[in-house]
């Protein structure tokens, strides 16, 4: 289990700790959490994972209407079902939850791209937590990340 309590140092973390599994030099296990994710993405999205961000995007209002039900619940969570040319999607689970006045978003992630996919998808959880917030008026807490494998291709 790797613990990164700041998200900044990723790159340096990856750099030090990883490990060649395979075709991927890889961190497994690891815990991140952030407020804001406010940089601009230095790649730009693929035009599936814009798919899947839109769908999530939609399904989040699922988890809203719970929340808006009961705002103490446990059940503001979706499973990311959307189509695609994967057999499980990386991006698995999501649930939002509201303890002490904030509202907060978990996110397990079974497999993550680092060099293509680690800033979109973290920007994509900040918005889709800025989303519910700025909808339930509820003040934002955290998004906590769990990835099992976080990964570079070995070229």
């Amino acid at each position: 289990m790797l613990i990164i309590k700041d998200i900044s140092t990723i790159n340096s973390v990856f750099d030090k700790k990883a490990k060649i599994v395979g075709e991927t030099t890889e961190l497994t296990n690891v815990f991140l959490s952030y407020k804001d994710f406010s940089d601009t993405p230095k790649n730009a999205i693929s035009r599936m994972d814009r798919g899947e961000r839109m769908w999530l995007f939609k399904e989040i209002n699922k988890a809203i209407e719970k929340i808006e039900k009961d705002k103490y619940t446990r059940k503001a969570i979706f499973y990311n079902l959307h189509k695609s040319k994967l057999e499980h999607n990386c991006l698995n689970v999501f649930h939002f939850y509201f303890r002490e006045e904030l509202l907060n978003l978990n996110v397990y992630v079974r497999s993550m791209n680092f060099k293509d996919n680690f800033e979109q998808d973290m920007y994509t959880f900040d918005i889709m937590l800025n989303k519910a917030c700025k909808k339930l008026k509820m003040k934002k807490g955290l998004v906590y990340v769990h990835i099992m494998s976080l990964h570079k291709f070995n070229k």
